[in-house]
């Protein structure tokens, strides 16, 4: 029943129809005084922006904490390992960081629009033909469901407005910060999709295994993408859009400390 309940609170959630009573309540306030709720969650997607980069940007302590963060893979592959899924952790890792460098360098390539992939083309090239279509899957399952485009930057969504300045926050947003992430989240995923390619339990099926492996990225690198943030947040309205700055991360950390303790009980 509590799984049922949770599900419903979460599909009500995506579809933006999950705040509490008392959220509604500060949204209609805002209304009576002929001020859009919109407006005023632009304005603190905008405040959000601001202090995120102030905080994170070219910050040593987050340059030397993304490097901490891919070590989060670790426990995870373990965990495969002591699951059943054989394969060697460590060459899962060692294969995985130059496709991960590659994959992140070829991503934001496409996405200022230039073609960046030469380097990887001709490394995929270098494997057998099987190996290399496989690999080739993987990436384009990664690009088409946003792997490694999911980055702390987006807790502070640009506003809609489009001028020189939030387009320069927005450039500047995403070279210092999402890009950063967007390299570890890439290593993270190839050392998973390696680590479940060595098991030999998808053979035949190499979309399950895609799938698994960007979940367990989301598991370890964490899931920024609005729907999935904290649901506390989610019920609190225009109080939570402010009030969860930066929570993503730590929350989901914590959790992660709950996971293994509950996997470590069982033995």
């Amino acid at each position: 029943p509590n799984n049922s309940a949770y599900l419903m609170d979460y599909w009500k959630t995506n579809l933006g129809f999950n705040e509490s009573a008392g959220a509604k309540l500060v949204d209609d306030m805002f209304r009576s005084v002929g001020i859009s709720p919109a407006a005023v969650n632009s304005a603190v997607g905008s405040t959000k922006t601001f202090f995120i980069l102030q905080k994170l940007a070219l910050s040593p302590g987050y340059i030397a904490s993304n490097l901490l963060q891919t070590t989060a893979v670790l426990p995870y592959l373990m965990d495969l390992r002591a699951k059943g899924y054989k394969g060697n952790p460590l060459s899962a890792i060692a294969s995985a960081l130059p496709l991960g460098i590659m994959m992140a360098h070829g991503h934001w390539g496409r996405v200022l629009g230039k073609e960046m992939d030469l380097p990887l083309s001709r490394m995929l090239g270098s494997l057998s033909a099987e190996e290399g279509k496989f690999y080739s899957q993987a990436l384009r399952f990664a690009e088409d469901n946003g792997t490694v485009s999911r980055s702390s930057y987006d807790e502070s969504p640009i506003d809609s407005g489009r001028n020189m300045a939030t387009q320069a926050v927005d450039i500047a947003g995403k070279l210092t910060m999402a890009y950063p992430e967007s390299i570890i989240r890439s290593i993270a995923y190839f050392s998973y999709v390696d680590m479940l390619k060595q098991s030999g339990k998808y053979k035949g099926d190499d979309m399950a295994l895609f799938q698994h492996a960007d979940e367990l990225v989301s598991m370890s690198m964490v899931d920024y993408r609005q729907g999935e943030r904290p649901m506390m947040f989610q019920k609190m309205g225009t109080f939570g859009n402010l009030a969860n700055t930066l929570q993503t991360y730590p929350m989901s950390f914590y959790n992660q400390w709950i996971y293994f303790a509950k996997e470590a009980k069982k033995g």
